[in-house]
């Protein structure tokens, strides 16, 4: 009968269990990267999608001025529609002006529409559009 010569570190008993924990340990920190990169992206999705309602709003706050003309004037706070997500504040100011071209007097409107806006992670956002309105 032969029998085999125990070797110290040749052992393959316990083995099993270690590359079991380094695994585990391995498998955790993958899956902790992935989920905090996952928050992360939710956040910047969230801020990006804020930015563009503001866009918008302000936006349409521009075109009620055009189609208003230049007999309509209005500054200070207007409304935000109702059922957005966030809290969002806009004001328009409106100036009135002439300017000569020529002999021509052309009239316009040059209209500043702000919309602000809060976020837990990038603070107090404003977004600003601004244009002149031309009437014949």
């Amino acid at each position: 009968m032969s029998q085999r010569r125990h070797r110290p570190g040749n052992d393959p008993r316990g083995w099993l269990l270690v590359e079991v924990a380094v695994g585990g340990v391995m498998a955790s920190v993958i899956i902790g990267a992935l989920l905090v990169n996952t928050g992360a992206a939710m956040d910047r999705t969230t801020f990006a999608s804020r930015q563009m309602t503001a866009t918008m709003l302000a936006q349409q706050a521009i075109e009620q001025s055009r189609a208003a003309g230049i007999a309509l004037t209005s500054s200070g706070d207007i409304g935000v529609p109702s059922g957005l997500s966030g809290r969002y504040t806009r004001t328009r100011n409106e100036t009135v002006g002439s300017t000569t071209i020529g002999t021509n007097v052309i009239n316009f409107k040059e209209v500043t529409v702000t919309v602000s806006f809060n976020t837990h992670d990038y603070g107090n956002k404003i977004v600003t559009l601004q244009t002149r309105i031309y009437t014949p």
